[in-house]
């Protein structure tokens, strides 16, 4: 999944949705663009999905102007970025998209 700015709303319904059933053996990886730190709306909603799903959710966030010492990603969204935290295209993996 990736998302930018609000477009995290209907990420969110559905990465919750998954998560809420436990024999759902789907795994979710997200890739969250933002302009600065502020931005990031539902950040605390979506790190305590992934400390309650290790191993079925990843985060990763990405900042056009990251402060300093930041630990994610900086710049737009990249071919590189996608690669290193998404699932590989495939007949068990699908990439969703949503930017506002």
């Amino acid at each position: 999944m990736i998302a930018g700015g609000t477009g995290i709303t209907p990420m969110l319904q559905l990465i919750r949705a998954i998560l809420k059933d436990p024999e759902d053996p789907t795994q979710c990886c997200l890739l969250f663009a933002n302009q600065t730190e502020k931005d990031i709306i539902l950040r605390e909603d979506l790190e305590e999905l992934q400390a309650q799903h290790p191993g079925r959710f990843k985060l990763w966030f990405t900042l056009d102007h990251p402060p300093e010492g930041w630990a994610y990603s900086k710049g737009f969204v990249t071919a590189d970025m996608i690669r290193e935290h998404l699932p590989a295209p495939g007949d068990d993996a699908i990439h969703v998209l949503s930017v506002s």
